[in-house]
C-alpha cells in the first residue's frame, strides 16, 4: 500500500471516530446516562483499553524515555482534557449534535487568537480566517437554533476555547521529539485519574441497557482508543498540516451521521456556515508559517470531543 495513503487512511479512520463521539453521547443520554456518568466511563473503558493494547504500541511509545517533569505534565494536560470533555458531553445535553460539530471546530481560530496573545504573530490571511470562522458560527447559530438559555450558545463555545487552550498548552509544554503515541497513552491516563474524585463523590451509575452499554463502548473505543491510535500514525507519515487538513473532513462525516441516526436536520444556512468554518480550518493550515511551533489541531492532541 503507497505511504501516503496510507497516512490517509489512518487520519480518516480517526476522523470517523472522533465524528461519532456526540452520535454516541446522544445515544448514552436516551438510555439515561448522565454527563458525568458517561465521562467517567469513556476514560475508564478507553484507559482501560489503551493499556490492554500495550503490546501493539509498547515499542512505538518509548515510555522509558519519558521523565517525571513530562510525565506530571502529561497527567495534568489529562486532567485539562476531562475538563473539556466535560463540558463538550454538557453541550450535548442541551443541542443538536450536528450544532455541536460545527461550533466545536471554531477552534483553529481560537488557537491563532491565543498564540498572537501569547507573543506569536497573525498573518492577514489567519485574520481572514478568523472572520470567516466567526461569520460561519453565526449562520449556524441563527440558522435553526433556538436558545432556550444562554448555555446553549455558551457551553458548545466554552468547550472550543477550552479545547485551544489544552492545544497551545501542548505545543508549549510537551518537549518536541515526544512519542506522540506516548502522550496519548499517559495523557488519557491522566484523564481516568482525574476522574476518580468525581465518581467517588458522585458514583458511578451503568447504562441500563444493551444499548446503553453499546454507546458506552462505542465512546470508549471507537471515538477514543482507535483515533488515539490511528490520528498519531496518520501525522507520522503525512505531517501535522495536511493531516489536519484532511481530517476537516470530520464535521461533515458526524453531521451526515447526525441526520441519518438521529434524524437531525441540517439547513441550507447551517451548510453554508459549515462551509465557512472548515474553509477557515484549511486556510489557517495552508497560512505561511509566523512563528516557532505550531498549534495544529489534533497534532498533538490525544482525544477529540
Amino acid at each position: 500500500m503507497n505511504r501516503q495513503f496510507a497516512g490517509m487512511l489512518l487520519i480518516l479512520v480517526a476522523a470517523i471516530g472522533y465524528a461519532l463521539f456526540p452520535i454516541f453521547a446522544k445515544l448514552a443520554y436516551a438510555d439515561g446516562l448522565t454527563a458525568t456518568s458517561l465521562l467517567a466511563w469513556r476514560f475508564l473503558v478507553a484507559t482501560g483499553a489503551t493499556w490492554l493494547l500495550a503490546p501493539a504500541w509498547w515499542k512505538a511509545a518509548r515510555l522509558a524515555q519519558v521523565g517525571r517533569r513530562h510525565l506530571l505534565r502529561l497527567g495534568v494536560l489529562g486532567a485539562l482534557f476531562a475538563v473539556l470533555a466535560l463540558a463538550a458531553l454538557f453541550a450535548l445535553e442541551r443541542i443538536p449534535a450536528s450544532t455541536y460539530i460545527i461550533m466545536l471546530y471554531t477552534y483553529p481560530a481560537m488557537v491563532a487568537i491565543l498564540s498572537m496573545f501569547l507573543g506569536e504573530r497573525l498573518a492577514p490571511v489567519g485574520w481572514g480566517a478568523i472572520i470567516m470562522a466567526i461569520g460561519g458560527c453565526a449562520l449556524v447559530v441563527g440558522a435553526k437554533f433556538e436558545l432556550n438559555s444562554p448555555l446553549d450558545l455558551a457551553l458548545p463555545l466554552i468547550n472550543a476555547l477550552t479545547y485551544a487552550v489544552y492545544l497551545v498548552l501542548v505545543d508549549r509544554i510537551v518537549p518536541r521529539g515526544t512519542s506522540g503515541i506516548a502522550s496519548g497513552v499517559l495523557s488519557v491516563s491522566g484523564s481516568a485519574l482525574a476522574i476518580l474524585p468525581l465518581i467517588a463523590v458522585m458514583g458511578l451509575p451503568a447504562p441500563a441497557t444493551g444499548a446503553g452499554w453499546g454507546a458506552v463502548a462505542g465512546i470508549a473505543l471507537i471515538s477514543t482508543t482507535i483515533p488515539i491510535m490511528s490520528v498519531f500514525g496518520g501525522i507520522a507519515i503525512l505531517g501535522a498540516t495536511r493531516a489536519a487538513i484532511v481530517n476537516t473532513i470530520e464535521p461533515v462525516i458526524s453531521v451526515a451521521f447526525a441526520a441519518l441516526l438521529l434524524g437531525e436536520s441540517v439547513g441550507w444556512a447551517q451548510i453554508a456556515g459549515g462551509a465557512l468554518i472548515l474553509t477557515s480550518v484549511v486556510v489557517l493550515q495552508l497560512a505561511p508559517p509566523t512563528h516557532h511551533r505550531s498549534a495544529h489541531p489534533r497534532e498533538r492532541a490525544d482525544q477529540n470531543s
